[in-house]
């Protein structure tokens, strides 16, 4: 039997409407081994991962809301604060660091200050003195080793990344929000 809402994440209309969107996509009974894929499917839907919607996805799963609230926190791909301009993913891992991911993460810090999950974003408020537009961070593997450094800028995708592509495409006017 599904545990009831916690009140203190109220679930707005339009969170429920994702869920039952991500749901519906199954076409079955939700399985704990679809979590991954219905938290991306959330995301893409509202942007970021709603602790209402999560505990929403818990209940309607029959799973318990630290188990779901433990994968979307584990991955850095999602995100568990409203987006407020557009998001720069770069790749860290060897193959991209092999081939210029150091100095590309020295530019965006540069360019746009500490990244977001060091920077105070990533579990609560922006921090103050962030520029509004544009936040960053370093996440593992983007499944591009051949087409290393990779980046991922509003959601799209940037195989060879440049600080100067990936200013453009960020500057540019391009969200996820």
């Amino acid at each position: 039997m599904p545990v009831e809402p916690n009140p203190a994440h109220a679930t707005s209309d339009a969170e429920r409407a994702a869920v039952d969107r991500a749901l519906a996509r199954l076409g079955t009974a939700p399985r704990r081994t679809e979590l991954v894929p219905l938290l991306h499917a959330l995301q893409d839907d509202l942007g970021w991962l709603p602790t209402g919607a999560l505990q929403l996805l818990a209940d309607r799963m029959n799973v318990p809301f630290p188990d779901v609230w433990g994968v979307a926190t584990f991955y850095a791909m999602f995100r568990l604060d409203r987006p407020h301009g557009v998001t720069v993913h770069v790749c860290d891992d060897v193959p991209c660091r092999l081939r210029g991911a150091d100095a590309l993460l020295r530019d965006l810090e540069a360019r746009y200050g500490a990244p977001r999950r060091f920077g105070g974003a990533a579990h609560g408020a922006p921090a103050a003195d962030r520029a509004a537009s544009v936040e960053w961070e370093a996440v593992p593997c983007l499944g591009q080793c051949d087409r290393a450094p990779a980046a991922v800028v509003g959601g799209r995708l940037h195989p060879a990344a440049t600080i100067e592509e990936i200013a453009a495409a960020a500057e540019g006017g391009a969200s996820d929000a």
